[in-house]
């Protein structure tokens, strides 16, 4: 059985349960499903685009699947006051923080635009009424914006996540820091991720193929493993042992080695360690 075929089973066989559990307890999971859904909807996404090989375009939105994965973990890591918080301030705090600015940026377009230039219509509805901005203003002064953003930053996230009780899967979190990086350059395009693209280019035939193919099973194993820690998360969260979740992480010994012998072909490439 080839490697994907193993991890794509894996994957659906996670996602099954996953969802099981969710409709099982729907009132409960209410606050983070949204979440789930996204994160899967997106790691559906890059392995779909990882077979196609597009590769690089499967980076962009695993970075957003990572992202979202890293935000729920953020949610369902903590004790149950501050789990409150957390989804008070996913949903509404950081949502009223983000009208303000984005009320302000859509006055200066505005203002740059002029009032006669027809594509000011798209801001307008963008732009908070008086009453609205003093409220939201009142309740959200600079510095504690800047308080709750800072929280939610990723690094701020990944610090607080790293910190948490032995036993969860937090070492498996700050082992994917690196393909973050590596997504992260991609989205950005800049300097390090066009390099990236364009050495890959410049390889020879077989030095490619064999690269192609270890970054392949990247894109594959990186998705289950976080479909594995959404799984651990859920069962957290609803106060459930993580059985089966813990039992689908082990592979057969034959695809282990395969995945390892990729894996360590990344890991060991000059090349490519240039752009951890």
């Amino acid at each position: 059985m080839k490697i994907s075929e193993v991890i794509f089973e894996k994957i659906n066989l996670c996602n099954t349960e996953i969802f099981g559990i969710v409709k099982e307890k729907f009132n409960e999971f209410q606050p983070i499903y949204p979440l789930v859904e996204f994160v899967i909807s997106r790691l559906s996404t890059v392995t779909d685009l990882a077979v196609n090989e597009q590769m690089w375009d499967a980076e962009i939105i695993y970075r957003a699947a990572l992202e979202g994965a890293i935000k729920l973990v953020f949610i369902t890591s903590a004790d149950e006051v501050e789990k409150n918080v957390r989804i008070r301030e996913y949903w509404t705090d950081l949502s009223e923080i983000n009208a303000i600015k984005i009320s302000e940026q859509a006055k200066k377009s505005i203002k740059v635009r002029g009032v006669a230039d027809p594509s000011i219509l798209i801001f307008k509805p963008l732009v908070l009424d008086e009453a609205q901005e003093l409220v939201l203003r009142s309740k959200w002064p600079r510095p504690k914006r800047k308080q709750v953003e800072q929280k939610w930053s990723f690094s701020e996230m990944i610090a607080s996540i790293s910190g948490g009780q032995e036993g969860q899967a937090f070492d498996g979190i700050v082992g994917l820091l690196h393909s973050y990086r590596m997504a992260s350059h991609i989205s950005h395009a800049d300097e390090t991720g066009i390099s990236i693209i364009k050495e890959r280019e410049q390889r020879t035939d077989n030095e490619r193929e064999i690269v192609e193919m270890a970054h392949f099973t990247r894109l594959l194993v990186d998705p289950f493993y976080l479909c594995l820690m959404l799984g651990l998360q859920i069962c957290q969260f609803a106060k459930m042992r993580p059985t089966f979740f813990t039992s689908l992480a082990k592979f057969d010994d034959n695809t282990s080695e395969l995945i390892a012998k990729y894996l360590t072909l990344l890991k060991e490439d000059r090349i490519y360690d240039r752009y951890r």
